[in-house]
């Protein structure tokens, strides 16, 4: 897979650039249409399966065996496109649900590519966070199906924008590092000998900036987001007047928006950092933990952007105890976050990497995440993050100041 993603880092930006096309396309067109939608989302999807594959299948067997999620990507991309082109008279709602299962679908095999390569090349940071917007864009959609056809072409754009930015930031990173290892032979043949006989070109999980130094800043970040959007959540009714909370919401779920996105960048540091000493339970626990903190980041959504059009215009739709959909989607939300941080803390006990308590306190925090949508009970969660993002940070220390202080103690 390292062989595979170094040698062909064009392919990644020449999807990247396709993306970027595409969405600039779309949110600059005078008089967007379906039928525009359908040829630029169609294009876009056989460029980016088309570059994938040619990148597969000029590499070796062991390569292309190693790497079946890149296959999977390239091949739904070019059905998918071909489907939007030979559907003529495709429906904007059909064309809306074959966006979602797309990138939905993209977007989790990109983060298990990311994982894949977690231990064999840096740079999976921005092949993680493509597939964590994708998964979010595509749950959007389908969460929101009524959306009108500018907003649906607008929502799109702004996906494809952001999800190319990510992809060719990933191109030029792994780029830069391939051209610095040389990735020959010979250098491969060098780098795996050395102090006793270990593979000097294989980074520890300690050494990657991305377990060890982003992570830890990530979950610090993510724990200080939720902490302040969860504090205010409950000590603001009672310092602030009615009025000033309410013109205030958009502001306060809007940070809360934040926190969840962030959380998702430290969920994915962490799991990373334990790989593959998590095993299969490991795995299972970062994809449900990592939906269900997209669910509650679409609930944050709702109530920053929506909730305040909805308590303006109908007020009285807002007095009404929720029912029927409303509770079964808020349900789902609530078990799959909670079980997911739980089987993930469970995860990291069995995998020893954290400090048991720290993994313990994840465990119950995930039990806690059952009333993830009322304040203040993602505070534990918070604080079980933040805890072992600030146990990462010192970890890093550590190993920085070692080689330093035998140095200064030889000499």
């Amino acid at each position: 897979m390292r062989d595979l993603v170094s040698r062909n880092w064009w392919a990644f930006a020449i999807r990247g650039i396709a993306a970027i096309i595409f969405g600039v396309l779309a949110l600059v067109s005078p008089e967007p249409t379906l039928r525009l939608l359908v040829t630029l989302f169609g294009a876009y999807a056989l460029v980016d399966g088309v570059s994938l594959l040619v990148a597969l299948v000029r590499r070796e067997a062991d390569a292309r065996a190693h790497a079946w999620s890149v296959a999977i990507m390239g091949i739904l991309g070019i059905v998918v496109g071909i489907v939007t082109f030979v559907w003529p008279n495709i429906t904007a709602m059909t064309l809306l649900y074959v966006v979602a299962f797309w990138t939905i679908v993209l977007g989790a095999l990109q983060i298990v590519a990311a994982i894949q390569i977690r231990r064999e090349i840096e740079g999976e940071l921005w092949m993680a966070i493509g597939g964590a917007l994708s998964v979010a864009f595509g749950l959007y959609l389908v969460m929101n199906p009524s959306s009108g056809m500018l907003s649906l072409i607008w929502i799109t754009g702004v996906w494809a924008a952001v999800f190319g930015v990510s992809s060719v930031a990933l191109a030029l990173r792994v780029r830069r590092i391939a051209a610095k290892a040389g990735l020959s032979g010979a250098t491969a043949s060098a780098t795996t000998t050395g102090s006793g006989g270990q593979q000097a070109n294989r980074p520890s999980p300690m050494a990657s900036p991305f377990t060890t130094r982003q992570a830890a800043r990530a979950g610090i970040a993510a724990a200080a987001l939720i902490l302040i959007s969860q504090l205010s959540q409950v000590v603001g009714p009672m310092i602030v007047s009615e009025s000033f909370w309410f013109a205030t919401q958009s502001v306060r779920y809007g940070l809360a928006l934040v926190a969840m996105f962030v959380l998702l960048i430290a969920l994915t540091g962490l799991y990373a950092r334990q790989t593959p000493d998590t095993a299969k339970l490991g795995l299972i626990g970062y994809v449900t933990a990592s939906l269900g903190t997209l669910l509650v980041a679409g609930d944050w959504w709702h109530e920053a952007f929506a909730g305040p059009v909805l308590r303006e215009k109908a007020p009285e739709l807002l007095a009404t105890a929720p029912g029927g959909t409303l509770v079964i989607g808020a349900t789902v939300t609530s078990v799959m976050f909670a079980a997911g941080w739980v089987i993930f803390g469970l995860a990291s006990i069995r995998a020893g990497v954290f400090p048991r308590r720290q993994a313990l306190l994840m465990t119950v925090a995930g039990v806690a995440g059952v009333l993830t949508l009322v304040s203040p009970f993602q505070i534990p969660l918070a604080l079980a993050v933040g805890w072992m993002g600030l146990w990462l940070d010192s970890s890093e220390r550590r190993e920085v100041q070692q080689p330093r202080l035998h140095v200064a103690a030889a000499n």
